[in-house]
């Protein structure tokens, strides 16, 4: 079971949305090393948090709450 953090909740949502870390990294433009990275616990900003949950067609606060201030925002 993973653990409730970013980096798990990131990992677990990639899993059921059947992507592998290639194919989610060239949907939000970046390297499958720096999306191992992330997965991995590396920093990142809102933004791409945003875009990783975008791309997999999750509600961002899902992987990180602090996504749901800017999603009120955003509208």
């Amino acid at each position: 079971m993973s653990d409730d953090t970013f980096p798990s909740r990131l990992r677990d949502a990639r899993k059921a949305a059947g992507l592998t870390q290639v194919e989610l990294a060239d949907r939000v433009g970046v390297h499958q090393t720096r999306l191992s990275q992330i997965e991995g616990g590396a920093a990142t900003d809102l933004e791409m948090r945003w875009k990783l949950a975008v791309a997999l067609g999750v509600d961002p606060a899902t992987l990180d709450g602090r996504l749901a201030s800017v999603r009120r925002r955003r509208r």
